[in-house]
Formats: C-alpha cells, sequence, structure tokens
C-alpha cells in the first residue's frame, strides 16, 4: 500500500525519535502554527546521540586555547581529516545530518575556531598539499552545517568548483601517467592534473560542500558548471576507475595516496572493488540537488531500487547494510548514517529508510514544481 508523502511525514513525526522528529518538521513538513519549532528543536538538542556527537565535535585543547588559529594551523589536517569521529568531516557532517546548523550557540561555539583559521588562512598561498586538502575539506563540511555565507567558505567552494569545472569541461579520462607508471600498486596520476598539490579531479568532499552551498547561493553559472562535473562523474568511463583515483604529486618528488573519488554504488559496468561499498542511500542525498545527477539513469533506477523496500504499510524498510553506523570510518564513505537513538530494533530501520524516502520525494517534488514555473 502507497502512502502519501504527507502521510509518510505525518506517521514519522508521531513515531519518530527526537532528530528524525525534528528533521521532519523542518525540512519535510509544511509550516503551521501547531508546530512548536523551538521546542523541538531543544529535544532534539537534549538527545543523548546529539549531545555526544556535540562532545566529539571539538578536541578540549582546541575549545580552551586562545590563539585557536595557531591550534589548527599547527594540528594540521589531522583534526579535519581522519576516520575518527572526532575528526571535523565525521563530527561536524553528523550534527549535520541531526539538524544542527549555524545560529546554534553550540554549533557555533565548537566550530569557531576552524572558521577563524580558515578566514585567516583561505586566501594565503600555501605549498602543503594537506592544508589545501583540509582547509577546502572544512569548508564543505561547514557549508553542509549552514555557513554558507562565510566568505572563506565561499571562496574555496567557488575556488574548487573554477578548478575542477576547468578539468571537466574537457571531458578528458586519461588521467594516468603515461608510460603508465605505479607507486605502491597505484596508477600514478598525471602531473599537470595536480599542479603544486591543487587536485583538478572531483572529489567526494566537494560534491558534499556544493551540495549544500549551491542550491541557496549559486548562480546560474555556478549551477551549470556544478552540473557539468556531476555529468563527468555520472560518465561510465568515470565510474570505472579503481576506487581512489591513484597516487599524485606535486611537482617537488613529494607523493601522496588521492583517494575520495566518487564512487557510485550499483552503477551497471563499474568494476567490482575490494573496499566496501558506499551506501546507496548516501550517494542519492549528496546527489539529490543536482539537476544532472536527477536526469541521469544511475539516480532513477537507484530510487526504483530503493521503492522496492516499501512495506505492506506503505512505509519503508531498507537492508541494514543501506544505513550503517559504526563506531570508527568516514562519514563520505556512508557509515554514520544512523538518526535515530536506539538503532536495535526493526522499528528503528523502518524509521530511518522512511525519513529518507519522504526526504527524497519533498525535494524531488520542489525541483519539479520549480522546473515548471
Amino acid at each position: 500500500m502507497a502512502l502519501k508523502n504527507e502521510e509518510l511525514s505525518a506517521w514519522l513525526f508521531e513515531n519518530g525519535g527526537p532528530v528524525i522528529r525534528y528533521r521532519t518538521a523542518t525540512e519535510i513538513l509544511p509550516r503551521t502554527k501547531s508546530l512548536d519549532i523551538p521546542r523541538l528543536a531543544d529535544e532534539m538538542l537534549q538527545s543523548p546521540q546529539v549531545r555526544l556527537w556535540l562532545e566529539r565535535l571539538m578536541p578540549p585543547h582546541l575549545l580552551n586555547n586562545s590563539t585557536t588559529t595557531q591550534t589548527v594551523q599547527t594540528s594540521g589536517v589531522n583534526e579535519i581529516h581522519n576516520s575518527k569521529p572526532t575528526a571535523l568531516e565525521n563530527a561536524l557532517a553528523k550534527l549535520a545530518d541531526f539538524g544542527l546548523k549555524k545560529g546554534m550557540p553550540g554549533l557555533d561555539r565548537r566550530t569557531m575556531p576552524y572558521r577563524k583559521w580558515m578566514s585567516d588562512n583561505a586566501k594565503r598561498p600555501s605549498t602543503n598539499v594537506y592544508n589545501k586538502f583540509g582547509m577546502t575539506c572544512a569548508a564543505s563540511f561547514l557549508a553542509r552545517a549552514g555557513y554558507i555565507h562565510d566568505p572563506a567558505v565561499q571562496y574555496l567552494l567557488k575556488m574548487r568548483l573554477d578548478t575542477v569545472f576547468d578539468f571537466a569541461r574537457k571531458g578528458d579520462y586519461d588521467i594516468y601517467a603515461y608510460p603508465r607508471k605505479y607507486l605502491r600498486k597505484l596508477p600514478v596520476i598525471k602531473p599537470e592534473l595536480t599542479p603544486g598539490g591543487d587536485c583538478c579531479l572531483p572529489l567526494i568532499y566537494d560534491i558534499a560542500g556544493w551540495a549544500a552551498y549551491l542550491p541557496e547561493c549559486g548562480t546560474k553559472e555556478e549551477l551549470t558548471k556544478a552540473d557539468t562535473i556531476i555529468s563527468y562523474i555520472l560518465h561510465a568511463e568515470y565510474q570505472r576507475f579503481l576506487w581512489g583515483y591513484g597516487i599524485m604529486g606535486d611537482g617537488t618528488g613529494r607523493t601522496w595516496s588521492l583517494g575520495w573519488s566518487v564512487y557510485l554504488d550499483r552503477y551497471k559496468g563499474a568494476p567490482a572493488r575490494e573496499n566496501p561499498h558506499r551506501s546507496i542511500v548516501h550517494s542519492i542525498s549528496l546527489l539529490l540537488n543536482f539537476e544532472a545527477a536527477r536526469k541521469h539513469w544511475w539516480f532513477k533506477e537507484s530510487l526504483d531500487h530503493l521503492e522496492d523496500f516499501q512495506t505492506n504499510e506503505g512505509t519503508y524498510s531498507f537492508p541494514p547494510d543501506y544505513l550503517q553506523e559504526r563506531t570508527v570510518g568516514y562519514w563520505v564513505n556512508g557509515v554514520h548514517m544512523g538518526l535515530e537513538g536506539n538503532r536495535r530494533t526493526d522499528h528503528a530501520l523502518e524509521l530511518e529508510s522512511t525519513f529518507w524516502m519522504a526526504k527524497f520525494h519533498t525535494v524531488l517534488s520542489s525541483t519539479s514544481d520549480k522546473s515548471r514555473r
């Protein structure tokens, strides 16, 4: 029995925990005077899982250090990029998934050192590959948390958009050095694609940032650039790349393993990969805001696939590995998808699955309405 989206959202609001109730009220249900958003926000902020992830967001020594900019600078990318739940990329992304946004005092206080660091350093020349990546990575997740009008965040997201667009518009999938070279059993990327450590290839971190920034702040030109990049990613040649890209250099003889390609689960014709697949739900959520993605066969078939998990009551219940929640792992790999506090029940899986489908339906309906205007 298929339920209308308003029926699904009403069911979520009645049965969900604090996070799902808050996100349903602010993102899916139509705004009415009967919705007490401040009370729902307070219930969400006081929930155990939100309080836990807020504690994880910022190491105490950063919160208590008056020289915050220098502290982040000397801490390097390790405070931002690693698989631990305390890394900015995982903690801040998770909190954004809970519904936390700019303007909530606890979030503003804990992100302040990173925002100050970016403001002081975003436009400064740097030869450090890790600092460059760390700063653009931080910008993407700050955008997801609502800091889309921050000048440093906008500068970094636009810089990456222009850099990747200039490459993607050529439609070149011959990215490896010729004759083919390998280091640590990985292919070497053409040096001209990583000049000075600036990667021209699209990263999944880029997609996460643009998906948050562009719908509200993007110009028509920027949206077109993003769709060009998304079309490049969705091409079969791109999806045949190995997990990650390979080895990159910065022109000084130093090399790094360059991961974080935008691999899509269930893409027909893509090679089998040793790495665990990314969650198809996570991939759809990242690409949902891009017109080029919504028109692509992979996106349509992926949504159809999720529709197969509709229950007899009209709600949804995905396979558990579609909505993983691991102790350690990267959010960009779809391993921090939990929204309910107690996830050890089939009911929790049904709530989370139904939330994501209702969210997808809401966004698709909104974009369809806009295209008809």
